[in-house]
């Protein structure tokens, strides 16, 4: 299932609620909101209708409702089509959908581990998308983006790796890589890429999992002044 959290500070959460069993099979989501029809638009990997080529992919999928605090009401509208998505992603498959507005377009990440990171685009939020091309190449999945000094960047970890990389961007098709393992955690060796990032109050927030026993995770949290960021990637350029 798919479960809504809250917090007012970004550091002590609160538990909303899960979506409907029918839901069960859904991770990895990303949700963005529409102004222009006040609702909620959930993207998701479904873990119960996966393929295996060479790796296990998911299906794309797409979840919609009008109130975040009642994570119940949202609607299952299926799985995504994206036009001329390619081999081995053509059943429209992936991982950790990501989604940003930008102008009068959207643009799609979609992660796929030793398969790159792919591009998609669509005029309007729903199941319909167009395939736009590769992003990024290398075995790396979980992006999370950030817009800072009139510059993209995007940091992408992979499955126990050691960190994330960071890549910047100046319209989000091309990107070029900064710096291998530009963010780690000293206290693991290892870090399951999955994590998101947001700028609030002049800080930068990466929220990420960390390891532990029997295969299971828990969220951390680093924190970083925008201009203590800033001159940490002009150092690396």
């Amino acid at each position: 299932l798919t479960g809504v959290m809250s917090a007012k500070d970004l550091h002590t959460y609160n538990f909303v609620g899960f979506t409907l069993t029918q839901m069960g099979g859904k991770i990895t989501p990303y949700c963005i909101y529409n102004p222009d029809d006040g609702k909620f638009y959930l993207y998701y990997s479904d873990w119960e209708n996966t393929v295996e080529k060479g790796i296990r992919l998911a299906r794309l999928g797409l979840a919609v409702g009008t109130d975040i605090k009642n994570p119940p009401t949202f609607t299952d509208f299926g799985y995504l089509t994206v036009q001329g998505m390619p081999d081995p992603l053509a059943l429209n498959l992936g991982w950790d959908p990501y989604i940003i507005k930008v102008e009068d377009t959207y643009y799609m990440l979609i992660s796929a581990a030793k398969y790159e990171v792919h591009l998609a685009t669509a005029k309007s939020l729903g199941t319909g998308w167009n395939y736009e091309k590769i992003a990024v190449t290398g075995t790396l999945e979980n992006p999370t983006l950030f817009y800072l000094d009139s510059k993209w960047y995007m940091m992408l970890g992979i499955l126990n790796g050691t960190g994330y990389d960071l890549y910047s961007s100046d319209n989000l098709k091309h990107w070029n890589i900064v710096e291998k393992n530009f963010f780690q955690d000293k206290n693991y060796e290892r870090l399951s890429a999955g994590s998101t990032s947001i700028i609030v109050n002049d800080r930068f927030y990466h929220i990420y999992q960390t390891p532990l026993e029997q295969n299971r995770f828990q969220l951390s949290m680093a924190y970083i002044r925008v201009e203590d960021l800033i001159t940490e990637i002009n150092k690396v350029k």
